[in-house]
């Protein structure tokens, strides 16, 4: 007779066996295979790695990642500065705390939480201060040769006035030196640096506005004077210098590259300094929003303003800065990229 105990082991023996035969290989996540759910799990993973306390680079749920995984990119635009007073017309940070409406202070423990957004501007502001020299990962941008106190303060900013604002500040200090970056709201276009305190208006480097030439042909939506456009206006606002601020990137560029391209600025100024250039009479601007459907079918933005006793605009395609017509005094002309 068996006894109990061997036989109950007998059984335990047989069914680990039996699962052993019947359950496939464990599943490991394939990134070598076509492109597929893998391959976009994957991308989700890198995205979200960091290093552990181990400084092994871990995706948000745990799984290993590839180092290069935690390595920060390094594709901001590069953006020089000078020590004229910035848009929203202040000469040091300690003027900006009086518009501070919101601050924290982040340490990297709190970088998995932050938003990409803040993320980058976090990356951007190190890199545009020259404390990086690429390669770096999250981790790096908490180093006592980054920040002497391991971390950054961000500030939302909202300025009213004469010359409002929206913005986001990341401030820090190298060793007692206050340093940081003002951005345009909810981007990683820097309006203004922090330098010992001082605040210096920043613009782009190198860029230029694409240039657009125009001409007395019939423009591709079939209307060649304004009057009979506004028959195909669907929405108008009235923009002043107040509304600025809290306008979109796109509508901001919009206005600005009418400007530009009617020759009323250069194209190097500040983008909110708009308003300040006596551009239009009545001080404001006018976006009518486009849809012509009938033989052709066109949806577009025509920016609208006063010289004077002239009407003179510029059309753009919908939700873009890509000019397709220009209106001098009331006749519309086709417009061309150069």
């Amino acid at each position: 007779m068996i006894p109990q105990a061997s036989l109950r082991s007998s059984l335990i023996t047989c069914l680990l066996l039996s699962a052993a035969c019947t359950a496939g290989p464990a599943e490991e996540l394939d990134t070598t295979g076509p492109v597929g759910k893998g391959d976009s799990l994957a991308e989700q993973r890198c995205a979200s790695a960091l290093l552990d306390i181990s400084d092994v680079c871990r995706a948000s749920d745990g799984t290993y990642a590839p180092a290069e995984c935690c390595q920060l990119e390094s594709d901001f635009e590069e953006f020089e500065c000078n020590y004229d007073d910035p848009g929203f017309d202040m000469g040091t940070s300690v003027e900006l705390r009086d518009f501070v409406v919101e601050t924290r202070t982040v340490e990297y423990e709190d970088y998995a939480g932050l938003t990409s957004i803040e993320q980058q501007q976090i990356h951007a502001a190190a890199a545009h201060l020259s404390f990086l020299n690429g390669g770096e990962n999250a981790r790096d941008l908490f180093g006592s040769n980054v920040t002497d106190d391991e971390n950054y303060i961000l500030s939302a900013v909202v300025v009213d006035g004469d010359s409002p604002f929206r913005g986001d500040w990341v401030r820090l200090y190298a060793g007692d030196t206050e340093v940081g970056v003002v951005f345009d709201i909810g981007t990683t276009t820097i309006v203004a640096e922090v330098s010992d305190g001082d605040l210096m208006q920043c613009s782009a480097l190198g860029t230029e506005p694409s240039t657009f030439t125009c001409s007395y042909d019939v423009p591709e939506f079939d209307v060649d004077n304004s009057y009979d456009l506004r028959d195909y206006v669907v929405a108008s606002t009235t923009i002043e210098s107040d509304d600025f601020a809290e306008l979109g990137d796109t509508r901001k560029q919009q206005l600005y590259l009418a400007a530009v391209h009617l020759s009323f600025m250069e194209g190097t100024e500040p983008l909110d300094s708009i308003f300040e250039m006596g551009i239009t009479d009545d001080e404001n601007f006018i976006v009518n929003e486009i849809v012509i459907d009938s033989d052709v079918t066109f949806v577009g933005d025509w920016v609208k303003f006063y010289a004077g006793d002239t009407e003179v605009g510029v059309i753009f395609e919908a939700s873009t800065t890509a000019i397709v017509g220009e209106v001098s005094d009331g006749d519309i002309m086709a417009c061309e990229q150069d």
